[in-house]
């Protein structure tokens, strides 16, 4: 189904721009990644929109990421992804739990005990969470966790791929390459190319 939108930022109303901007973003993920399907027809909330568009990407993200051979992906029909903090980032990674992922079931978790975060294959770190982005990178230890964030030093401390919102308050992430290849992890190159910063030094 193709979707068009033929309106122009100067005629919405100045409160409804982060809105406007919230379901551009959505637009502009769903051309990114063709087989993203929206959550929702209104959403009820800018902030709540722009989770739902930041957990559909991370789900999309599995699909480009390769897991080290002795790490669990090859042994377990399970692929985990526990989530700190946000609520409506859980509400929207748990409808996809169930779907498969390279032959594996997704389980989402809702993370409240950092000695829980090593049973997790991807890391969800929100902003709104009471944990600094060192102190969960810490307790995942050497596992080989992809480490996701939406905090502003969570690159500095060892993130490995990061959202946050441009000037046009649209969606976009970050990848800390190194973070990535000292976990053993993979990264599709095709993926690298949609991130907006790849950082090769840290």
């Amino acid at each position: 189904m193709e979707i068009m939108i033929k309106m122009t930022r100067s005629f919405v109303p100045r409160y409804r721009r982060k809105l406007f901007s919230a379901v551009s973003a959505t637009v502009l993920a769903f051309y990114i990644f063709p087989s993203l399907s929206l959550i929702a027809e209104t959403p009820p909330d800018p902030q709540v929109m722009v989770d739902r568009i930041k957990a559909t990407m991370i789900y999309k993200f599995l699909y480009y990421v390769e897991w080290p051979q002795a790490n669990s992906k090859t042994e377990s029909a399970d692929l985990a992804i526990g989530v700190i903090g946000s609520v409506s980032n859980f509400e929207t990674l748990r409808t996809f739990s169930g779907r498969m992922i390279k032959d594996h079931m997704l389980v989402v978790k809702h993370i409240t005990d950092l000695n829980n975060v090593r049973d997790c294959d991807v890391l969800f770190v929100s902003k709104v969470t009471t944990f600094s982005a060192g102190q969960v990178i810490s307790a995942t230890g050497d596992a080989s966790t992809l480490l996701i964030g939406d905090m502003e030093d969570f690159i500095d401390a060892g993130g490995m791929i990061n959202f946050f919102l441009d000037k046009q308050d649209r969606v976009q992430f970050e990848v800390n390459i190194k973070a990535v290849q000292r976990a053993g992890l993979r990264i599709s190159s095709r993926l690298l190319k949609l991130a907006k910063h790849v950082n090769r030094n840290g």
